[in-house]
């Protein structure tokens, strides 16, 4: 069932809202959201399996009745309802309660009788059978999930430290990883630079020793030219000689 919000502000009796037995399988959160003066909502009796996140967003409500549902599970932010003094959960199907729970630093009244609610809760939570018992069950309560809450910070902790070292030593292996890398291609470029010196030291010596022979060979030239020149010399030398 569908309540309008002219149906749901004629339900409003000063600062109580009473939804109970509604047919309801949805919260009207939005319609609930615009009455900012319901601090105090009733939607027991109704056929409502799960809460939205975004009903913790009342968070002007400081009473609340959820008993005789069908709900299995309540939000993760509902400890946003910061204000609630009075929360009644009596005959759902719940079996554990959210972390964020341990907000609920205000809350002075908790019943969670006939639930199916874990060992750890169950025992905490006591019997709720007469007033004084839903309050000890609501200090109990979120005194135990504020334990919870930080033995899961530590949890979290511990896998954020972990992560942490897995990505630094990750990062350790991919810079050394790099440096060897770089490290292989300055050894290839100095062995390839080598053997370029090498073929070239042979072809200089053959350079020099080409450039050395062609020099004596000049010279055994020029020694001939010389001694052409010589008997040439001393031939007209000779015919002159004869001539006179």
């Amino acid at each position: 069932m569908t309540l309008t919000l002219a149906k749901i502000k004629s339900k409003l009796n000063g600062k109580e809202l009473d939804l109970s037995v509604s047919e309801l399988k949805d919260v009207p959160t939005k319609e609930l959201a615009s009455l900012p003066k319901a601090t105090h909502l009733d939607l027991s009796v109704n056929y409502l399996i799960t809460i939205q996140p975004a009903f913790c967003n009342l968070t002007h409500l400081v009473k609340l009745d959820l008993s005789k549902n069908q709900i299995t599970e309540l939000p993760e932010n509902f400890g946003n309802l910061q204000k609630l003094q009075y929360l009644d959960l009596f005959s759902n199907k719940l079996k554990l309660l959210p972390e964020s729970f341990y907000n609920l630093t205000s809350l002075k009244w908790l019943d969670l009788k006939d639930n199916p609610l874990d060992s750890q809760l169950k025992a905490v939570a006591g019997e709720c059978l007469t007033a004084p018992e839903c309050q000890a069950c609501a200090k109990k309560v979120v005194k135990l999930m504020t334990s919870i809450h930080q033995d899961m910070e530590m949890e979290r902790d511990k896998k954020l430290q972990k992560e942490k070292a897995k990505a630094s030593l990750k990062l350790k292996r991919e810079e050394a990883k790099k440096e060897k890398l770089k490290q292989e291609k300055k050894a290839a470029k100095d062995k390839r630079r080598e053997e370029v010196l090498k073929k070239q030291v042979p072809e200089k010596k053959v350079k020099n020793s080409e450039n050395k022979a062609n020099g004596v060979h000049s010279s055994k030239n020029q020694k001939v030219s010389k001694d052409k020149k010589s008997a040439k010399a001393a031939k007209s030398n000779c015919e002159f000689a004869i001539f006179r």
